[in-house]
């Protein structure tokens, strides 16, 4: 008889699958790889990254932000004729 796998292992398994559709195959490859060589099961090391990645994307919108504030005074300015390139 096959024993049952515990349910933390089966939900990593599921997500580790989620992510290969979602993310292409190399993500469920990143995720197994860094688990493997760390010891840190593989959903911690999947929410470690979903952290990241959510809080690099809020940093790169403010700064997308900042950038094209920045943008449009070059613009205006220079239309007025303060600034000359």
């Amino acid at each position: 008889m096959v024993a049952a796998m515990p349910a933390l292992v089966d939900r990593g398994l599921h997500f580790a699958a989620s992510v290969s559709q979602v993310g292409g195959p190399w993500a469920k490859t990143a995720l197994r790889h860094v688990a493997d060589h760390t010891g840190i099961p593989i959903v911690l090391v999947a929410a470690i990254g979903l952290v990241i990645s959510y809080r690099t994307a809020k940093r790169m919108l403010r700064f997308a932000v900042e950038v094209g504030v920045a943008l449009v005074l070059v613009v205006a300015m220079t239309e007025l004729g303060w600034v000359r390139f």
